[in-house]
């Protein structure tokens, strides 16, 4: 018997909405922990430039440039991760797809195949806590105002998985998912 495919899938609107609201209250409690702790806003690193210098020679790079080069590539290791966390599930690499959903800019790691919802619950939440959260409390408890400022970027640009992870929280376990190929969602599969 072929089992029925239920859709859950979001809106780029939905997680746009609800994301940016939980991106600004993540990044707001961030600020706030660490402003009580260690007594300053974490945005000290973004208000300068980064300078070097060789054989006498002065260089000046953008702070601001520096931080978007470490983003994109953070959010390439973010998609990475999820991958690592459908490999840790048993899901064979040549079954893992990379891409973007161009129409709300959303990139992504796909399992093509079928999945358990708790395997599937690791993959989403593995970037956010190695990316995000790990970062985030090093950063706030040994006062590194750039490790805080990134863990808090990095768990913002995890809302979407969050957003995910409350919507699997009444599933089973052992529950079948698939993962949608074109939407931010999955395909819940029953009898």
């Amino acid at each position: 018997m072929t089992p029925k495919m239920i859709e859950r899938t979001f809106s780029a609107w939905f997680i746009y909405g609800w994301g940016s609201l939980l991106a600004i209250l993540i990044v707001a409690l961030v600020f706030i922990v660490y402003a009580v702790l260690w007594g300053s806003v974490p945005l000290g690193p973004l208000d300068n430039s980064l300078t070097f210098t060789d054989n006498g020679a002065i260089f000046k790079i953008n702070v601001w440039v520096v931080a978007l080069v470490i983003y994109f590539i953070s959010v390439v290791l973010h998609e990475l991760l999820h991958a690592v966390g459908y490999r840790w599930g048993g899901v064979p690499w040549s079954d893992i797809k990379f891409g973007i959903i161009w129409k709300g800019f959303f990139p992504y790691a796909h399992c093509k195949i079928p999945l358990a919802v708790a395997p599937y619950r690791r993959a989403i939440w593995l970037p956010g806590l190695i990316t995000g959260l790990l970062p985030t409390i090093l950063g706030i408890a040994v006062g590194v105002e750039v490790l805080a400022l990134y863990g808090a970027t990095m768990l913002s640009g995890a809302v979407g998985d969050l957003l995910m992870l409350w919507d699997l929280r009444a599933l089973k376990p052992d529950a079948l998912i698939q993962d949608h190929p074109n939407k931010a969602g999955y395909y819940l599969l029953v009898e």
